[in-house]
Parts: structure tokens; sequence; C-alpha cells
């Protein structure tokens, strides 16, 4: 996963032997609860990009980072 200032961010790189796990999630369940599960290794990255914090959960989201970014 990639971090920065100590936060981890997205995108994280995924093992296929978790898909089925990131596929059971409930709507409300966030992406992190597969991650802290008992036997799932993780590491972290660090890099200097505020933007692997930003979240891309709904579409106004999307719409927040065209406008921060690549409006005119």
């Amino acid at each position: 996963m990639p971090s920065c200032g100590g936060r981890t961010g997205h995108p994280p790189l995924i093992r296929s032997t978790l898909f089925d796990r990131i596929l059971g999630l409930g709507p409300d369940e966030p992406l992190r609860d597969v991650f802290r599960q008992p036997g799932v290794d993780r590491c972290t990255i660090d890099v200097n990009d505020p933007a692997v914090l930003l979240n891309l959960d709904r579409p106004g989201d999307l719409v927040g980072l065209y406008e921060r970014y690549l409006a005119d």
C-alpha cells in the first residue's frame, strides 16, 4: 500500500487470493476491513504524493477530483 504522512492510501496492490474476501464485503464495509483480517500480510511504501490519500467512493468524489486536478 502506498503511504503518505503515515497514512495508507490507494491504489493498493492486492493478491488474487483476497478477491473472494473483497467480493464478500457488504456495501458499507470498507476495503481496509479485508487488510485488517488475521493472516493477511500487508506492507507499505512511503511516497511523497498526498493524492494517494484521496477517496473515490462516490460519483461526487470523482467530480471533486476532476475539479481539483483537471479543470481549467
